[in-house]
């Protein structure tokens, strides 16, 4: 596209996602304006593995990660994940073991076309964002990421995502994953929240920001089950130093 409908948030990329609906189309690729796919195959590729998989919703595959800053590139996958199937090395997700791994980067995935994609509740949130769609996604089949390394992820000041603090990254993907939890209640989405949670908690309190996680934990047992605020208290004591444990623990005693 000549313009990056995602970036302006003014509801573009819900126009983008409807478009997918349209009879004359038979999968759906995208890639946002800072991206690149690098591979001149990849949409065949994808396309193959498609047609002969019909349980398979989406397909992605790897990519470098590349920090414009540092001048790194990393390939953020390990060889494990994968296994072989026929004349193809795949990565096989679903639903449960969504959070478990990101394999759903959008510059790499294509997706088939369907009517379940009007019934995905676009209108129960305030944004419908690359988590949650996918996780809707993923309600009407599966997903297989290839391990062919075709595109780059780029990391820059200017990104939509990269030029958010750490901290607002954290709140980001916790309010994503929370969002899921309220509206559809599904457990398995307690792990990504708990994961969330606890880097967020750990980040604040090696910042000494020991009020944003005493407020933070205030907030967190009242969205998700009781039992999950003391696991994510335990997990966040077991990262952090001494120290910092024993400056919360003053706070902690008045607070909670």
């Amino acid at each position: 596209e000549q313009e990056n409908r995602f970036s302006k948030h003014d509801g573009s990329i819900r126009r983008v996602i409807a478009e997918a609906t349209a009879p004359s189309t038979q999968y759906y690729a995208y890639c946002e304006g800072d991206d690149y796919w690098t591979d001149p195959l990849k949409l065949q590729k994808q396309v193959n593995y498609l047609d002969t998989h019909p349980d398979i919703i989406i397909c992605s595959h790897t990519y470098y990660n590349n920090n414009e800053s540092t001048g790194k590139s990393e390939w953020p996958f390990k060889t494990n994940y994968f296994k072989q199937e026929e004349s193809i090395t795949v990565y096989r997700f679903d639903r449960d073991n969504y959070w478990k791994r990101w394999a759903v980067q959008p510059l790499t995935c294509m997706y088939r076309r369907g009517d379940y994609l009007g019934q995905i509740p676009y209108k129960k949130y305030k944004e419908m964002f690359d988590v949650i769609f996918f996780y809707y996604v993923l309600g009407y089949g599966k997903g297989a990421m290839l391990q062919d390394n075709m595109g780059v992820y780029r990391i820059h000041n200017n990104g939509l995502w990269s030029s958010l603090s750490t901290e607002m990254q954290y709140q980001f993907r916790y309010k994503e994953s929370l969002s899921i939890y309220q509206i559809e209640h599904d457990k398995r989405i307690l792990y990504d929240i708990e994961q969330s949670a606890k880097r967020l908690s750990i980040f604040y309190l090696k910042a000494g920001k020991d009020k944003k996680a005493i407020d933070f934990w205030r907030r967190y047992r009242q969205d998700v089950p009781f039992w999950s605020t003391f696991k994510i208290m335990r997990k966040t004591i077991c990262r952090v130093p001494k120290i910092y444990i024993k400056r919360l623990v003053r706070k902690l005693s008045t607070a909670l």
